[in-house]
């Protein structure tokens, strides 16, 4: 049987261990982690056909749009109660479209979240698709648009590169006739002073390079100052006109143009065509560079020159697909966002069966931890009573040895008393032999002759004085004999 494969050894994408539990690990504070690692989160799917049975017929739909980091999904986030993602990092949250619904003096109004033509992580033709495909559909759903905000940073002190390509594209989409309906709102004002801000939103009023020709044709421009009130406000311009707009897009695709066909799709060819160029000239000047290596035999150089020539063979190969995946009208961008929408259907089916084994997987873990928990709580249990059980007795062996030194040391009184007594007795048995017999016998023989009254009271005077004294120690010896006893019984 070949050994297990350790931890390193396992595939990236190999299912949770399952856990295991016992009472002992508990008790002994080793038990392995409860919770098992989470599938790989999913982006969230959003809704790329808008189905018509998720409207009513008098909700109102305002586009925002804008390049990544212009400030779309925060606008969003003050007025809709639904989560919206807000991204802080470079990998733009909104790479696909989502619409979020906000309520506004009782009708709803459908907030719709699109991606900006500087996604670091999808290219621009497949953002476009995205937007054609969802607006075109719509459009035949019979849902037309209130309005679209465009957002831009008023922090950036210049329109070039990205901003310009992107608002280039807006202008396209929506076309000179929905102009009217379109809010330019500048963001981010608390990152510059009063005095550049001004200057900077004056040019983009005025050149017609940025926003002067749709200023012209009716669009509004405000300010959004970054909170709720100020949201507002643009979205009371837009739902007061009390109109509805058709994008250039939608009519053009709608009459049956490929997308490379429409004004947008032409927009993004000219960046392909001038993208296409400059590879080309790369390559044509990296051939020369790689030709004059090979004739110098520096073959370090020509190596690498040799690996650039590829990459940039395999760029242009890219763009020139790309400017490919243009030549695409509504059927076949149907046909294609079907295929998308089945692949994500099947990855959400098995991210849905994936959390689902792993919740199953949990609820077991759980249920093994509980009885674990169960078993390890009356083992404790059972070791405290073992525990006091254990201490009971050794204090009751303790009590038992002190009560048998005791007993001892209160027989030893006891047996000191009846000696006492006894000697008592025969001190006064002597005592009284002793007076008998000092009645009989004067105490002075050979001398002058005394009465006998005053020899016998000389004898009993010494006899009793004699008598007294041993008397009176023996009560003192019996006395401090009770006394032991005494103390000997309050401590039992």
């Amino acid at each position: 049987m070949p050994p297990r494969a350790g931890p390193s050894a396992q595939p990236q994408n190999a299912p949770p261990a399952y856990n295991t539990f016992s009472a002992d690990a508990i008790l002994e504070g080793t038990i392995p982690g409860l919770a098992p690692p989470r599938p790989q989160a999913q982006e969230r799917h959003r809704a790329t056909t808008p189905p018509a049975n998720k409207f009513g017929p008098h909700d109102l739909f305002i586009a925002v749009m804008g390049i990544t980091g212009s400030g779309k999904s925060s606008f969003i986030s003050l007025l809709s109660d639904e989560p919206v993602e807000i991204g802080h990092g470079l990998k733009s949250h909104t790479s696909a479209i989502a619409i979020y619904p906000m309520n506004y003096l009782g009708k709803t109004v459908h907030l719709i979240d699109t991606p900006g033509f500087d996604d670091t992580y999808r290219q621009d033709i497949d953002i476009l698709k995205d937007i054609a495909f969802w607006l075109s559909t719509s459009y035949k759903e019979n849902i037309q648009l209130s309005g679209i905000i465009y957002l831009h940073r008023i922090t950036d002190n210049r329109v070039g590169g990205t901003a310009r390509k992107d608002l280039n594209m807006f202008k396209k989409l929506c076309g000179e006739e929905s102009f009217a309906n379109v809010v330019l709102a500048t963001t981010m004002w608390e990152n510059v002073s009063p005095r550049e801000g001004n200057d900077r939103e004056e040019t983009l009023r005025t050149s017609t390079e940025f926003y002067g020709s749709m200023v012209q044709m009716g669009s509004a421009m405000y300010r959004h100052t970054g909170d709720r009130n100020s949201a507002m406000n643009i979205i009371n311009h837009l739902v007061n006109k009390r109109t509805t707009t058709i994008l250039n897009i939608q009519r053009e695709m709608a009459t049956g143009l490929s997308l490379d066909e429409t004004a947008a799709g032409k927009e993004l060819d000219g960046e392909l065509r001038k993208q296409k160029r400059e590879f080309e000239r790369r390559l044509r000047e990296n051939r020369k560079e790689l030709e004059a290596a090979l004739k110098q035999q520096n073959d370090a150089m020509a190596r690498d020159l040799a690996d650039k020539q590829e990459e940039l063979q395999r760029s242009l190969a890219a763009a020139q697909k790309v400017r490919d995946d243009l030549k695409i009208d509504m059927q076949r961008l149907m046909e294609e966002k079907e295929r998308e929408f089945k692949k994500a259907m099947e990855e959400l089916e098995r991210e849905r069966k994936e959390r689902n084994r792993v919740m199953e997987q949990r609820q077991r873990e759980n249920e093994d931890f509980k009885k674990a928990l169960r078993d390890a709580e009356e083992r404790f249990a059972q070791r405290e009573r073992d525990a006091q059980r254990e201490f009971d007795l050794e204090r009751r062996r303790a009590q038992e040895q002190d009560n048998i030194r005791m007993q001892a040391n209160l027989r030893a009184a006891q047996a000191d008393r009846e000696r006492r007594d006894a000697e008592m007795t025969r001190m006064q048995r002597d005592y009284m032999a002793a007076m008998a017999s000092a009645s009989h016998q004067p105490l002075y023989y050979g001398q002058t002759h005394t009465s006998y009254a005053t020899v016998q009271q000389q004898d009993d005077g010494e006899a009793l004085g004699e008598a007294i004294g041993t008397f009176v120690g023996g009560v003192l010896a019996i006395g401090a004999e009770w006394l032991i006893e005494e103390q000997v019984c309050s401590i039992m």
